[in-house]
């Protein structure tokens, strides 16, 4: 569980692996980690910016 600040000590976005593409409809794979509490969290966007996962 994220603690609810919103400082990420790191942020990546990258594209959609192919089978997340075809099973999830995910455009997008970010990962992101809190810089107060270093709670790991991936995120998966699709291609008109809706959250598909989190």
């Amino acid at each position: 569980m994220i603690c609810g600040e919103f400082s990420f000590k790191k942020l990546t976005v990258k594209p959609a692996s192919s089978s997340n593409r075809e099973e999830l409809g995910e455009a997008w794979h970010v990962t992101r980690v809190c810089g107060v509490c270093g709670a790991h969290q991936e995120i998966g966007i699709d291609a008109e910016g809706d959250v598909v996962y989190e």
